[in-house]
């Protein structure tokens, strides 16, 4: 059976992310039009979370090992990639808007392995970092030969540091053996 939780401050949900520790400690964060919201109840109250430079949170990606490690990531904003080391106490850029990148998902490498995060990108790009976002590269998946990925990439799933799948919005599905 399905059943309702309280909504953050009456505002529509565009992405939510449990705690990694979920049943241990019910940690949900979720992100809206104005803002990105936490809750520590498993969803029945909820909190802003203060000090985001942005509203319009559409993707969340936490480390692995939160609460532990309390790193967590936001796409925000005009498309910025934004991080917190301190479980959203203070925030820093690690993608800033660029007109050819226009970040659309995140997704953190099991156990943080290798310090591999990755964004994919509405222009079909995936970015790369191995070490928590502070520089990235380019690793724009191939169809084929000679065939960059031009869909919006919609999903990111590390399957661990190495081996990562990506959604196109065309419906493709590619992986990759060596982090992209």
């Amino acid at each position: 059976s399905w059943g309702t939780t309280a909504e953050p401050d009456g505002n529509v949900v565009e992405c939510f992310e449990p705690s990694p520790a979920f049943g241990e400690s019910p940690t949900l964060f979720a992100g809206t039009a104005a803002g990105l919201w936490r809750s520590d109840d498993g969803g029945q109250s909820w909190n802003a979370v203060d000090g985001l430079p942005a509203a319009n949170v559409v993707d969340i990606a936490l480390a692995p090992a939160f609460p532990d490690d309390p790193t967590l990531s936001v796409i925000a904003g005009s498309s910025e990639v934004y991080r917190s080391t301190d479980g959203g106490g203070t925030w820093e850029i690690v993608v800033p808007v660029q007109p050819s990148i226009d970040p659309g998902v995140l997704a953190i490498a099991p156990d943080f392995e290798l310090d591999r995060m990755w964004v994919g990108t509405v222009g079909g790009s995936v970015l790369l970092s191995d070490d928590r976002g502070e520089s990235w590269v380019q690793v724009t998946p191939q169809l084929g030969p000679g065939q960059p990925l031009e869909e919006p990439v919609q999903d990111i799933l590390p399957l661990s540091a190495n081996e990562v799948l990506a959604i196109a919005s065309d419906h493709a599905v590619l992986c990759s053996s060596n982090g992209g």
